[in-house]
């Protein structure tokens, strides 16, 4: 089995792609070290807000909907990728959601739930159409969405990640191309884009076997006589 993916094992391996220190040396610069786990930190929450990805954390919260009001605050996620209802007694039923842009656009009503959009802030908010009318309180939705990610530079980036073993060199040669282009050295355009091009392409194998169904033999059906 392999050793525990820990954000300081990621940017060590991320120090050394960039040439910031050798096999020779004892370890990382403890300043440089302190940059790179930072910047995992920050890398790791710009992909929660922006992408769904299994091993970040899903979580589904529950918001009871208050006559007259149709906008929620969402504390608690980052990243919302789907939207159910449901009364007691009844299963969830889903809601559209579409870009605010769009959503602004419609007209003034009241009723069930229908469409909703996601606004940031300092956090996330839900606008909800229609506004729920007295009928409509005490309607729960559910929300579905990517909550966010640990401090991973709490205790020197020594706490388990998450990230599963075969994702570790994707996000290591994607810290590398971010401390490469400023925040540690100044590599060269092509040597950051080489970086980039590797995560890229280890990106898009591991989503390819991740939405693939995982069946060791062929499946086998009962013979039919049509």
């Amino acid at each position: 089995m392999s050793a525990p993916i820990s954000a300081s094992r990621i940017a060590e391996h991320a120090l050394r792609q960039i040439g910031a220190y050798s096999t020779n040396d004892d370890g990382a610069d403890p300043a440089q070290f302190d940059v790179a786990l930072d910047r995992l930190d920050l890398l790791v929450a710009e992909l929660a807000s922006s992408e769904d990805l299994a091993w970040l954390v899903t979580s589904t919260t529950s918001v009871t909907l208050v006559a007259g009001t149709s906008v929620y605050s969402l504390a608690d996620l980052e990243h919302v990728s789907a939207v159910r209802y449901t009364r007691s007694g009844r299963f969830p039923e889903p809601v559209e959601l579409i870009r605010h842009a769009d959503f602004v656009l419609l007209d003034t009503d009241s009723g069930d739930p229908q469409i909703a959009s996601v606004t940031r802030a300092a956090t996330l908010s839900l606008n909800v159409w229609p506004t729920p009318a007295t009928a409509q309180a005490g309607i729960t939705l559910l929300v579905t969405g990517q909550s966010y990610t640990e401090d991973l530079t709490e205790s020197q980036g020594s706490g388990p990640t998450g990230l599963p073993a075969g994702w570790a060199r994707w996000l290591i040669y994607l810290l590398a191309a971010d401390l490469g282009s400023g925040p540690i050295h100044m590599l060269t355009p092509g040597t950051i884009q080489g970086f980039e091009q590797r995560a890229g392409a280890l990106k898009a194998r591991l989503m390819a076997h991740s939405n693939r169904p995982q069946i060791a033999r062929p499946r086998f059906t009962r013979y039919r006589d049509f």
